[in-house]
């Protein structure tokens, strides 16, 4: 199953939010990590904002850390740095880009890593037992430009 977004919104002037839950029982692998898809920014769009957000802790029977990073296919982590989910309550991180505004030529296909230090599933079914994160992608529309 792949994540839902949960809601997108013209929050500003040509400033778009754009939201993706994603419930920890779609990680599947019998792996000690998986990427998810989330969605994709279109092109020439500045990427101001990634926001993590825990809103339901990781559960797992045998993983004593479990993290998560967003980014892209050649940037794991592009957007949000590694970070633990497994700890009890909500949390809430932010990473802004090192070099600013991230703004690309081409579409950006979002991803969501997970790893633990045990297998997330066996393949076919998922292995945590609750946890549920969003993903909040906060990016400005520019009008194109032809000549």
């Amino acid at each position: 199953m792949a994540p839902s977004v949960l809601a997108s919104r013209a929050i500003g002037r040509n400033e778009l939010e754009l939201t993706f839950g994603i419930p920890l029982t779609d990680f599947k692998a019998a792996a000690l990590n998986e990427t998810l898809d989330l969605g994709t920014i279109p092109a020439y769009a500045i990427i101001r904002e990634v926001i993590l957000e825990k809103m339901v802790s990781a559960a797992h029977p045998t993983a004593t850390s479990v993290a998560v990073e967003i980014g892209v296919s050649t940037d794991a982590d592009a957007f949000v740095t590694t970070t633990s989910i497994l700890s009890a309550g909500p949390t809430r991180t932010w990473t802004p880009t090192a070099a600013g505004p991230y703004a690309p030529v081409a579409d950006v296909a979002l991803k969501a890593k997970v790893t633990a230090d045990a297998n997330l599933g066996n393949g076919t079914a998922s292995s945590f037992t609750a946890g549920y994160i969003a993903v909040r992608v906060i990016y400005r529309a520019l009008p194109l430009l032809t000549a």
